[in-house]
């Protein structure tokens, strides 16, 4: 059995005992951890089914927030995964949009080589094809 009382009930029985419930932070800014897509979640399924080593949310500017949602490792290659590209979602809009180009420009002029696909590209298996096809230095279809 558990005893229920309001926050009023609690000050009056237990008097000068009484302290306050902390309040529930919830996180902001860069505190929040971002969620994986379907697309990204399937991308690292095929990945590892792969056995391509990888890293998620690889931040690659020290001074910027920048990161990547793969990096393979033990290469210079990037793997971002586009979502909402076909209902006006974040990298389709105005000013998302000009930040991706800001931050992919930066990466490849520091050496990095960005890869961009579509949920849909993951999904039919292109995504994967083509970066075996970077890895082993075969046919791209980009």
């Amino acid at each position: 059995m558990s005893l229920r009382m309001s926050e009023a009930q609690a000050r009056l029985y237990l008097g000068k005992h009484y302290t306050p419930p902390k309040p529930i932070k919830k996180p902001t800014g860069s505190a929040k951890k971002k969620q994986s897509s379907q697309g990204e979640e399937l991308m690292a399924l095929q990945l590892r089914s792969m056995n391509i080593e990888f890293t998620t949310e690889f931040k690659f500017c020290d001074t910027r927030k920048w990161r990547a949602d793969f990096r393979i490792l033990n290469t210079q290659i990037l793997v971002e995964v586009e979502g909402g590209i076909h209902s006006g979602g974040r990298h389709t809009r105005g000013k998302g949009y000009e930040k991706d180009m800001e931050k992919y420009n930066w990466a490849t002029a520091n050496g990095w080589l960005v890869h961009r696909f579509s949920t849909e590209k993951v999904k039919k298996g292109e995504a994967i094809k083509d970066i075996l096809a970077l890895l082993s230095g075969g046919d791209f279809n980009g």
